[in-house]
């Protein structure tokens, strides 16, 4: 497999193995299917054994980052698994809060691993907010789409310009649309079929190989 800009339709635990990446700078960058979630669709699966699985075969390819959001009531022990040096987390905060019960569900958290991109003229300092100004809920038909102001600021403060930013949870294709945006190169792996072409959809105005597992 190629390692310019693609979306794979299968598991990554199986497709991550078949990636040619030696020599290749890995930021990976991802939203689990998280703790304490409440989606219908993913009910059935125990996400701290799913990303332990994942997160395995991701260790043998040596990325230099990670970042990985979760939602302010999910538990971050999911993220025991990565032996990375941790930096630091950020809040990425919503201006429209919702509730769960009696939670107020404010944003959500991303927690970054790793040694942190070069320091820049006018990039010298890593910040620890990013507020989505979308106040219009669910972006697309994905039951729980990240927001695109949040995957594309951690792209911007994550990685570096030569980076191949590789999502293992692709989703709707937020982070790798993101991706796109800010010239990084991305391989992107959804499991789904109905969430796979919801994020090619998302990426449809780029003319790129799409390749089923």
């Amino acid at each position: 497999m190629s390692t310019i800009n693609e979306i794979i339709c299968g598991d990554s635990r199986e497709i991550i193995p078949k990636l040619e990446l030696t020599g290749v700078k890995v930021t990976v960058i991802t939203d689990p299917v998280w703790p304490n979630n409440k989606v219908p669709e993913f009910q059935n699966i125990d996400p701290f054994m799913l990303f332990g699985e994942v997160w395995r075969e991701i260790e043998k390819i040596n990325p230099l980052r990670f970042a990985g959001q979760i939602g302010c009531d999910s538990d971050p022990k999911i993220f025991e698994c990565v032996k990375m040096p941790f930096f630091r987390y950020a809040w990425l905060d919503f201006v429209k809060p919702g509730y769960k019960g009696r939670l107020l569900y404010s944003g959500d958290v991303a927690f970054l691993y790793g040694n942190p991109p070069s320091a820049k003229t006018g990039k010298q300092l890593i910040p620890g907010r990013c507020t989505s100004n979308d106040a219009k809920g669910r972006e697309n038909d994905h039951p729980c789409p990240r927001k695109y102001e949040h995957v594309k600021w951690l792209i911007a403060n994550w990685t570096e310009p030569d980076d191949l930013v590789l999502d293992p949870f692709a989703g709707s294709g937020q982070t790798l649309r993101a991706a796109k945006e800010l010239g990084r190169r991305f391989i992107g792996i959804e499991i789904v079929p109905e969430f796979f072409d919801i994020a090619v959809q998302n990426l449809r105005q780029e003319v790129m190989r799409l390749e089923p597992a």
